[in-house]
């Protein structure tokens, strides 16, 4: 089932859509102590506006929505998601908190602590998840997004 066929969206527009559709659609094991949602991008701020503006315009589980961002892996802070651009993809050891919802932008398969990865593939995004990864962490991912999945 094909995801998303955007014409004239950007990267940017259908990545912050996919972000903000996996926190609404995942149950986090530790929203109740969190005071604010936050996504860290592992990446750089210019190329990635729109996600920014998630913090202006939506909230999850009532939450504000924080985005960070950071170019070093080791620096990246508590999250719920974490995001690894294709710029920094083969620097990840992938060995990320448990209890972040670590998606990358990966032209081939999932790989090891990876748990959703977002391709583009015959004029569309898609996207993967390891489910069974992911729910073992604590995670409830919604009938609706495993069924959007590859």
């Amino acid at each position: 089932m094909p995801l998303l066929a955007y014409p004239g969206r950007t990267d940017d527009k259908v990545y912050s859509l996919l972000l903000y559709t996996f926190a609404r659609y995942t149950q986090w094991p530790d929203i109740e102590s969190s005071d604010q949602f936050v996504i860290t991008v592992v990446g750089y701020e210019k190329d990635w506006p729109v996600i920014k503006e998630l913090e202006d315009k939506k909230n999850v589980y009532g939450l504000p929505i924080e985005v960070r961002f950071v170019q070093n892996m080791s620096t990246i802070p508590k999250s719920h998601i974490v995001l690894v651009t294709k710029e920094f993809n083969e620097r990840a050891s992938y060995q990320m908190p448990d209890m972040a919802l670590v998606v990358s932008e990966q032209a081939s398969a999932l790989t090891p602590g990876i748990d959703v990865n977002i391709y583009f593939e015959s004029g569309k995004f898609r996207f993967e998840m390891d489910v069974d990864a992911i729910e073992s962490r604590g995670f409830k991912i919604a009938a609706q997004l495993k069924n959007m999945s590859m």
